[in-house]
């Protein structure tokens, strides 16, 4: 059972799904291809079962998805109240997961709520189809962010045009440029989110990392600093300053409760 992460804007992790495939740019070197084909072969073989037939290398997904049952209570036995990032490992809002393994894990996120869950797609049209389906008034609701990932402006501007609808609808919103590989220009319709939205920044690591240019990261900050987004920086990669993970010098954590409580909204 998972727990503790070297992901630094999370506390645990919570891989309910197995298998995935990649869909932009930013897939090219996934760090959890690389996990999967590793768990595929672990010798404890109720470990490998859930990951068996997700991967034909360390580099390739077979495009195989399973939904993980057996791993929907996990959040139920971490005492500690923490942010948790929902199916790190594979995309949740997969078209071959069921809607109703979707609800299945909203679910949990109503019945365990000392935590607050991060969810993180590449697919946000079918996040935004569940969550507006399980969900009555997000106000209600202070324990669960929706996210999206985006490597350069294409892959944010395709993407934010779907979890835009959710920011409508008030619910806390944030974009993963990472691995950043181009600029991008956050648009007024993002950065008038103030603090209901959030960046998070980060150059690629691992085999093959491509570069990122810290003044791509400087740009994002600087567009979140004038108007009030929480920016959060978390390293330069594995191809600019060796994984550093400061930003001139300064670590830019700008937001310091990950919460986002609705209170806060402006």
């Amino acid at each position: 059972m998972s727990a503790g992460t070297k992901i630094e804007w999370t506390d645990y992790t919570w891989p309910v799904v197995a298998g995935c495939r990649k869909r932009s740019p930013g897939c090219a070197n996934c760090y959890a291809t690389r996990d999967s084909w590793r768990l595929a072969h672990n010798p404890n073989p109720k470990i490998a079962s859930a990951y068996a037939g997700a991967t034909e290398s360390a580099r390739d997904w077979t495009g195989q998805v399973r939904w993980l049952k057996e791993r929907l209570h996990w959040p139920e036995h971490w005492k500690k109240p923490g942010r948790i990032f929902v199916s790190n490992m594979a995309e949740l809002f997969d078209t071959e997961v069921p809607l109703s393994f979707v609800m299945d894990v909203f679910e949990i996120t109503e019945m365990v709520k000392r935590h607050t869950y991060q969810f993180l797609t590449k697919l946000p049209w079918r996040m935004r189809l569940a969550a507006r389906m399980y969900f009555g008034d997000p106000q209600e609701i202070a324990n669960i962010r929706f996210g999206f990932s985006a490597e350069n402006q294409e892959w944010f501007d395709r993407r934010w045009k779907h979890v835009e609808g959710l920011a409508d609808d008030g619910w806390p919103v944030f974009v993963s440029a990472e691995p950043l590989l181009e600029p991008i220009t956050l648009p007024d319709s993002f950065l008038d989110r103030r603090h209901q939205a959030q960046v998070i920044v980060g150059g690629e690591s691992g085999p093959g990392a491509r570069p990122m240019e810290l003044d791509w990261a400087r740009s994002l900050r600087n567009q979140c600093q004038a108007r009030g987004v929480h920016f959060f920086f978390k390293q330069t990669g594995g191809r600019v300053g060796h994984g550093e993970k400061t930003l001139d010098g300064e670590e830019w954590k700008q937001e310091t409760d990950l919460r986002f409580q609705m209170s806060n909204f402006k």
